[in-house]
């Protein structure tokens, strides 16, 4: 059965705390698959992951899963309704992305940081790159491993007046991360619901892998309300991912504010590309430039494109 049959099927549940069916709620934020068990993996969003109510949910959506729809076994995954989890409720969020790495996502997240920051917004760094984390390493933040809040909520790492929550603090640094799909989905659902991330913070800026499968469809499920900006750099390969990226982000429904060309010297031919074949357009052309110890640029040019991009994000 399709992930769409399976949640229309949901969505005729009744949560009994909010009165009114999952489908009413958006409440099912992901469906998918362990085919060697014959199982379903979701992810279903209700008020309180603790009460009697949600208990006899969570049976109900078993019951449902293995007895009427035939599958083996599932796996259900209860997350808190968005506004306890994921900063308050005028937080935005901006996914840097790209399906293709070596383009500068992180070194953009930690400059574009730096810069909302420094125009006077409180900003947070949430580092989805799950197998290659490299904000806390760029930024050289200690790698402690973080403490929970008195709800069990993990407390995001401090530096330099902003939030910062990473793999980093969750793996050995020589250790390969060897996880599925159903595995990084419960990761990247714990960075966004069970993160005690900061009712004030104005901005989450999001490092993203360089994919667009199952860590892409996740954020956009979890924050429907994010924007993107994609990278690329003046390659015709490069821009040819990001032409992949943009598709995939309408797919999900996400928006996107436009395409920056890190690292450029030429950018005609790219813009010609991209802007014949998307929707959007290319905002901010970034030299090469040399960096400091916080991976910020120097390069006058470079710091002004940066400047600009962040100001175009406070008016979206």
């Amino acid at each position: 059965m399709k992930t769409d049959e399976i949640k229309a099927s949901l969505g005729q549940i009744f949560d009994p705390v909010r009165h009114k069916s999952l489908a009413e709620l958006n409440a099912i934020k992901y469906v998918g698959f362990n085919d060697e068990k014959d199982s379903v993996v979701l992810i279903v969003e209700v008020k309180d992951t603790t009460s009697k109510e949600t208990d006899a949910l969570k049976r109900q959506i078993a019951k449902l899963i293995k007895i009427d729809l035939g599958y083996s076994g599932v796996k259900i995954q209860l997350e808190e309704s968005k506004t306890s989890g994921v900063g308050g409720k005028d937080t935005k969020y901006i996914f840097i992305t790209s399906t293709k790495g070596g383009v500068g996502r992180s070194t953009i997240t930690i400059n574009l940081a730096y810069s909302l920051k420094e125009k006077g917004y409180k900003v947070g760094i949430l580092d989805a790159c799950v197998y290659n984390a490299a904000i806390s390493k760029l930024l050289k933040v200690k790698d402690d491993r973080l403490a929970v809040d008195a709800s069990n909520k993990l407390i995001p790492f401090h530096h330099d007046d902003m939030e910062i929550i990473s793999t980093d603090y969750f793996s050995e640094e020589e250790e390969p991360l060897m996880w599925r799909g159903d595995m990084i989905s419960s990761m990247l659902s714990n960075y966004v619901f069970q993160v005690a991330w900061s009712k004030d913070l104005d901005y989450i800026i999001i490092d993203m892998p360089a994919s667009t499968g199952d860590a892409l469809i996740d954020m956009a499920n979890y924050l429907p309300s994010a924007k993107a900006l994609i990278l690329t750099n003046d390659d015709h390969f490069s821009a040819l991912q990001a032409l992949k990226t943009f598709k995939a982000l309408m797919d999900s429904k996400i928006s996107t504010i436009g395409f920056v060309l890190n690292k450029s010297k030429n950018e005609h031919d790219v813009k010609e590309y991209l802007e014949n074949k998307c929707l959007a357009e290319l905002i901010a052309s970034i030299p090469l430039s040399k960096l400091d110890n916080n991976n910020r640029f120097l390069d006058n040019e470079a710091k002004t494109a940066i400047d600009d991009i962040a100001d175009l994000i406070l008016i979206q």
